[in-house]
């Protein structure tokens, strides 16, 4: 498979290293800390990951200068520990990918993980994130649309039917997701109304 683009220079593709920016972007803390709040807020929505995967993205995002470590008190009992906090090369970055296009195969998930730390961009921004969603999602219905599904000369009609049924498929995902689309943007409108 060939390697995904880079964002204007960053080197992270993988959407959950972004939420794990996100989430040090959103507020400080020690790595357990942020693992637990990624754990919370994305078990449901994004591949199932460990603590160790988290303090993988934090060593990653770090080594790429997106955050920093400094050791210092934290906490009730003031013990010493590794905070991390984002730099503005990665605060810059996170918003950039935020607004980028969507360059993942798996589009979906790349948008729930922008969904899930678009809230730094303020409530418009959270509504050109929904755009953008409903974008990819019409875009998706056009290239389905586009796609035949009768059967050419010498295709076995068991492999036109299967075509046909997983185009089916994605059309009725993409117009569900048309509908979710319409209530989030309903959504985000009255919260500040």
């Amino acid at each position: 498979m060939p390697a995904k683009p880079l964002l204007a220079g960053v080197p992270i593709r993988s959407p959950s290293h972004w939420v794990v920016l996100g989430l040090v972007i959103e507020q400080t803390g020690h790595a357990y800390e942020i693992a637990d709040r990624y754990e919370r807020r994305c078990a449901l929505v994004l591949r199932p990951t460990t603590k160790n995967a988290v303090y993988n993205a934090l060593d990653r995002l770090v080594s790429h200068g997106l955050s920093a470590e400094r050791r210092a008190p934290y906490g009730r009992s003031r013990q010493i520990r590794t905070i991390y906090e984002a730099t503005a090369t990665g605060r810059a970055a996170h918003e950039r990918w935020l607004q980028a296009p969507v360059t993942s195969g798996d589009w979906n998930e790349e948008l729930i993980a922008r969904l899930l730390t678009g809230h730094l961009l303020g409530r418009r921004g959270l509504l050109d994130l929904v755009d953008l969603y409903e974008r990819t999602a019409s875009a998706q219905i056009q290239r389905a649309e586009q796609t035949p599904t009768s059967p050419t000369e010498g295709q076995h009609l068991l492999s036109t039917l299967a075509t046909r049924l997983v185009i089916q498929e994605q059309l009725q995902v993409a117009h569900a997701r048309l509908a979710w689309i319409r209530a989030a943007r309903l959504q985000l409108q009255e919260a500040t109304a």
